[in-house]
């Protein structure tokens, strides 16, 4: 799924209609709040994550499920990264 093309069309499709826009001005904080709570769920899946490595670490450098877990934690960075870009169109959106 691209997240950007979907950002631009809400930034060029529906804010161009004045209904929409309005809407967005009234839901604006309840997204942010929602956002920052997504964001920070991700950050505490991410401390989960690295602890659970360090475990795995601890007992067997060569166990296979440490690079799963990795690959999980780079999901789950990138997702912030996209939350992050989520709010700030948000914030800059009117």
């Amino acid at each position: 799924m691209n997240f950007q093309y979907h950002s631009e069309f809400y930034k060029n499709k529906i804010l161009n209609n004045p209904y929409f826009k309005s809407l967005v001005v009234d839901v604006r904080e309840d997204v942010l709040s929602e956002i920052s709570e997504i964001r920070k769920s991700l950050k505490d899946e991410i401390k989960s994550i690295d602890e659970e490595i360090i475990n795995l670490l601890s007992k067997d450098k060569d166990n296979p499920h440490i690079n799963k877990f990795k690959s999980l934690k780079r999901d789950c960075i990138s997702l912030v990264y996209e939350i992050d870009d989520r709010k700030r169109d948000i914030v800059n959106l009117i």
